[in-house]
C-alpha cells in the first residue's frame, strides 16, 4: 500500500450509492481508504451530508441526491466514481463540474469526461474496481467454490437486466440444449425491504415475476450444470468461471470483455409494443460485443460443434477492446490506487480545496494539478 496511508485522519468518507449492487463497484476502495479515514457506506436516493463526514464519493446519478453539495459546513469535498461501464453520457447530462476528481474506469470514459466539463487534469483513470478480490459473504464463497470443484467445462451466463422482456422463455430452452454449463444471474432490482421506483412499479413488479419463473423453470431442469447464481453476488467475481456472456442491455456486456466473447440481445422491456423494444448499450460503444437475437444466434451457432467453437474458439478475449474501456489494472490493486488518490487529496486540503474553480470552463490551479497527476495508478 502506497506510503500516503499513514495514520487516520480526523475526517470521515462516506460512500453514497443507490443499492447493494451499485456499491460493488467501490467496495474494494472502501476497504483501502479505511485503512485511513472513517468510512461509511450510505445506500439510498436523497443522500444530503450529516456531519459525519466532511467528503463524499457518489457512484449514484446525481440526479437522486438533489441536496448533495459543498459546503463549509458539510462535504468539503466530492468525488466522482462511475458505476455503470456503459454510461458515457453521465458526465454530459449531469452537472459534475463542482467535484474535486473524476475517477473514470478507462480510456472512454476518460475521454467523455473531458469534453463534457473541459478540462483533463482532475479525470483520472483507476480501472474497474470490481474485478478486485474482496471478502465475499460465506454463501457467495461457497457458491464459487461449488463452480470450481466442477469438471471442467464451457460455461454460458446469461445475466439480464430487464427480465420483463422474458426472452428467457425462448433463449434458455436453447442454451440448455447446448453442450455447456448454463448460469443464471439475475439483477436485485432493489435491496430488499426497499420500494420500487416511483412510476416504475409495474415494469419492476412484472420483473420481479418472471425472475422468479425464470430461477423455478432452471432448477425444475434438475441438472447440476443448469445453475442459478444468488442475485446479491458481484457478477463479476463469476467472470474467471465462465466463457461466453449473454445480456439484454447492460453494461455487463463491457465489464466481460477481458473474460472472454460477450452478446447482447438489446431487449429493455420498455413501452408497451415489442417491435420498438431495442436499445442495445455495449455493442453501441465497443465493436466487440455482439448484438444478436436469439435467431441470429442460431443462425451463427446452428450446431452443438458450432456452439462450441464459437464458446471455446481463438480470438474471443479482444484485448484491445478492452483495454478501450477498462484501464488495465492488477486485480487487488485497483482500489489501493483509487483510495491512493483520494487519500492524496483529502491529505493536502482536508478542508476543502482553496483554489477550486466550480466552471468547468476554468482549470484548476497548478497546485490541485500536481496533487492528481502525481497519484495517478
Amino acid at each position: 500500500m502506497s506510503s500516503t496511508f499513514r495514520a487516520a485522519a480526523n475526517t470521515g468518507v462516506d460512500f453514497i450509492a443507490h443499492h447493494a449492487l451499485q456499491a460493488q463497484c467501490a467496495q474494494s476502495v472502501f476497504d483501502a481508504l479505511s485503512s485511513r479515514f472513517p468510512c461509511r457506506w450510505r445506500l439510498g436516493a436523497d443522500q444530503a451530508a450529516d456531519g459525519g463526514a466532511v467528503a463524499a464519493i457518489l457512484l449514484d446519478h446525481r440526479a437522486f441526491h438533489p441536496r448533495l453539495r459543498k459546503s463549509p459546513q458539510g462535504y468539503r469535498n466530492l468525488f466522482h466514481m462511475s458505476h455503470d461501464l456503459g454510461d458515457i453520457d453521465i458526465y454530459r447530462d449531469e452537472w459534475l463540474g463542482d467535484f474535486d476528481a473524476i475517477l473514470v474506469p478507462g480510456p472512454a470514459h476518460r475521454d467523455a469526461a473531458r469534453a463534457a466539463l473541459g478540462r483533463g487534469d482532475r479525470i483520472v483513470e483507476i480501472g474497474w474496481p470490481k474485478f478486485d478480490p474482496v471478502a465475499l459473504p460465506p454463501d457467495h464463497a461457497a457458491f464459487l467454490e461449488h463452480l470450481r470443484t466442477q469438471a471442467p467445462q464451457s460455461t454460458v451466463l446469461y445475466a439480464p437486466t430487464w427480465p420483463n422482456t422474458w426472452e428467457w422463455r425462448e433463449l434458455l430452452p436453447w442454451l440448455a440444449s447446448m453442450p455447456c454449463r448454463l448460469l443464471v444471474k439475475n439483477h436485485i432490482l432493489v435491496d430488499a425491504g426497499k420500494p420500487f421506483p416511483p412510476g416504475e412499479e409495474r415494469r419492476y413488479a412484472e420483473c420481479r415475476q418472471s425472475i422468479d419463473a425464470m430461477e423455478d423453470y432452471m432448477r425444475g431442469l434438475g441438472s447440476p450444470t443448469r445453475i442459478v447464481a444468488p442475485a446479491t453476488m458481484n457478477l463479476c467475481a463469476l467472470f474467471p468461471q465462465v466463457d461466453m456472456l449473454i445480456t439484454d442491455s447492460s453494461s455487463c456486456a463491457l465489464e466481460f470483455l477481458p473474460f472472454g466473447a460477450s452478446i447482447e440481445t438489446g431487449r429493455t422491456g420498455a413501452g408497451d409494443n415489442p417491435a420498438e423494444d431495442f436499445d442495445p448499450q455495449g455493442s453501441r460503444l465497443c465493436k466487440a460485443v455482439r448484438c444478436l437475437d436469439l435467431a441470429a444466434m442460431k443462425a451463427r451457432m446452428p450446431t452443438r460443434e458450432a456452439f462450441l467453437d464459437a464458446i471455446t474458439g481463438s480470438g474471443l478475449r479482444d484485448a484491445e477492446a478492452a483495454a478501450s474501456m477498462i484501464a488495465p489494472r492488477l486485480p487487488g490493486q485497483i482500489g489501493t490506487g483509487a483510495a491512493s488518490v483520494i487519500a492524496a487529496w483529502l491529505d493536502l486540503f482536508p478542508q476543502g480545496a482553496p483554489q477550486f474553480e466550480s466552471s468547468p470552463q476554468r482549470p484548476a490551479g497548478e497546485r490541485l494539478s500536481n496533487a492528481l497527476r502525481r497519484w495517478w495508478p
